[in-house]
């Protein structure tokens, strides 16, 4: 077994004993925005005459016609669409659990945990490409997803991690492309930067 199978597969095993599968705070409403895209449904429903109580009260901005929309950026909503399609998808199979319940635990399982072991497997990759001996690179990425906030974030789900892996992902092909000379790289490197981004 290499060691970047190694290190993808001590990633996945301390990733999901700690994922408690459970979406809250602004990476719920992330995914209620990507669940109301693709049913059609407002991103937030107020009923009329509605007083904040606070600044924190979920009024949203208001939009072409009079519709509510979050005011967050897309990024993290789009990854998590198809996960948020398919826990509904098995809702239907499975209509003894909770929609909402199912939604997450899916989004958690299928969608932020393999993104997460991506952030490690990238560690090891740019660590790779700065001519790092294979096996130092997989210890110091597994040293880095246990020491550092990559854990945490990789416990509660949050848009950290996924930048993190789009901006590790950019370096290391611009890299590669530079020290290896795999063109091909270039056009990874500026998809990869181009999805860390927000509008």
């Amino acid at each position: 077994m290499g060691t970047i199978t190694k290190v993808a597969l001590i990633a996945l095993l301390w990733i999901t004993a700690v994922n408690p599968g459970a979406i809250y705070g602004d990476s719920l409403i992330r995914l209620n925005m990507a669940h109301a895209w693709w049913t059609g449904t407002e991103e937030i429903s107020v009923p009329p005459n509605y007083k904040p109580k606070s600044r924190l009260s979920p009024v949203g901005v208001l939009g072409v016609g009079g519709k509510r929309y979050i005011p967050y950026e897309v990024g993290q909503s789009i990854l998590m669409l198809p996960g948020d399609w398919l826990g509904t998808q098995l809702h239907q199979v499975f209509p003894q659990i909770e929609l909402s319940f199912l939604r997450r635990l899916v989004v958690s399982f299928l969608i932020f945990l393999p993104l997460n072991v991506a952030v490690v497997v990238s560690c090891f990759w740019l660590l790779r490409v700065f001519d790092f001996e294979e096996r130092l690179a997989g210890i110091a990425s597994i040293t880095w997803l246990l020491s550092t906030t990559v854990f945490n974030y990789a416990q509660v789900p949050s848009q950290n991690n996924q930048v993190l892996l789009f901006v590790t992902l950019g370096y290391a092909a611009a890299l590669a492309c530079v020290r290896r000379g795999r063109l091909h790289l270039a056009l990874f490197s500026g998809l990869a930067s181009g999805g860390d981004k927000r509008p």
